[in-house]
């Protein structure tokens, strides 16, 4: 069943920071590659990233795969031959350590 990452027992029961920080750190990377991949397959850009608008499936302790809510109204954008806003993973976030310390 899909969670805020901060409801799963996997995150509640953390040995330590560093060890949740880096299951939020997972959870970024993972919601970057989601939103790149909806940016380059349908041109739809999910405009509103931090965690409280993923919800994560854990499995084998780790976080799985993420689910992007909280649409709000979509953005379109067209990409340009020369070097589209995709080439960044995550189109918003540069610094995952900058999201995760958010």
């Amino acid at each position: 069943m899909a969670m805020c990452l901060v409801r799963t027992d996997l995150y509640r029961h953390a040995t330590s920071a560093a060890a949740q920080k880096q299951l939020r750190m997972d959870t970024v990377e993972l919601m970057c590659k989601a939103v790149a991949h909806f940016a380059a397959s349908v041109h739809i850009l999910h405009n509103d990233n931090h965690e409280g608008n993923i919800l994560v499936t854990v499995k084998d302790d780790k976080v799985f795969s993420v689910e992007l809510i909280d649409w709000g109204m979509p953005s379109t954008f067209s990409v340009s031959r020369r070097r589209d806003r995709g080439g960044s993973a995550c189109l918003v976030f540069r610094d995952l350590e900058e999201v995760v310390n958010y």
